[in-house]
């Protein structure tokens, strides 16, 4: 899991430098456009890795409550 982590911050990191560089007035458009491409892919693989962060969550809290259930 700490590969995940380590993952999503460097994807988080570099769309917010993306972010950085489409908010500077000293870009051309088509800069501009590749730079949006750019930061649509990174938002995507954040996305996709909190996804799976979530997925992994509810398994476990599932496996929990099952455990929790055959207690009783």
């Amino acid at each position: 899991m700490q590969k995940n982590n380590e993952n999503f911050e460097f994807y988080l990191n570099e769309l917010e430098k993306t972010i950085r560089k489409l908010e500077s007035k000293d870009i051309t458009l088509d800069q501009s456009i590749s730079l949006f491409e750019e930061g649509a892919k990174l938002a995507k693989k954040c996305e996709s890795i909190l996804n799976d962060a979530n997925l992994k969550i509810k398994e476990i809290q599932s496996d929990f409550s099952e455990q929790n259930t055959e207690e009783l």
